[in-house]
């Protein structure tokens, strides 16, 4: 009895340093799988042809622009306690998934492409997917990164963001 005692104890501390479920990581912890960015693009395209998310810790960015490096704008926000988690555990569900380089034809006939950016074990892995056309293993980061971009581009505060004073709303 003693024994098991100890075990269940001993696993109990073990799950409850990892964060436990729905806990995100420890900042700065390099092995855990961290989603850090995302992304739009449209080949064919003229004016705002592309849209890059960062996310950086609690920190996100939001820029979008041409090809030529022209930013039409950029948003800075910082994520809610909601948004930590969700974005950890979207990350640990990419990282257990088998997931391809490429799903579908993104861009072919200009249909437009969105990418989403996985850290893990020290790699960045982009898995790149047709804009519109989430494949159903991407689709819960993909409605997160969305969340994210459309907060950041509005400039309104939603359930997993706060964007920063200095948000302007991006222009039509």
């Amino acid at each position: 009895m003693r024994a098991t005692t100890t075990i269940l104890t001993t696993l109990l501390a073990m799950a409850c340093a990892d964060g436990g479920p729905g806990e995100p990581d420890a900042p700065g912890d390099a092995t855990a799988p961290a989603l850090v960015g995302a992304g739009w693009s449209f080949g064919e395209c003229v004016g705002r042809c592309r849209g890059e998310l960062g996310i950086d810790g609690d920190s996100v960015r939001y820029s979008v622009g041409g090809f030529a490096g022209e930013a039409s704008f950029e948003n800075r926000g910082t994520l809610a306690p909601a948004g930590l988690v969700a974005v950890a555990e979207r990350a640990r569900a990419l990282a257990a998934s088998d997931l391809v380089e490429t799903y579908g034809c993104p861009d072919c006939t200009d249909q437009g492409a969105r990418t989403l950016v996985l850290a893990h074990d020290g790699l960045e892995r982009r898995v790149t997917y047709e804009y519109g056309r989430p494949p159903r293993e991407l689709l819960p980061a993909h409605d997160l990164v969305k969340g994210l971009m459309h907060a950041l581009t509005t400039c309104e505060a939603n359930e997993h963001v706060d964007p920063d004073a200095r948000c302007r709303p991006a222009p039509h």
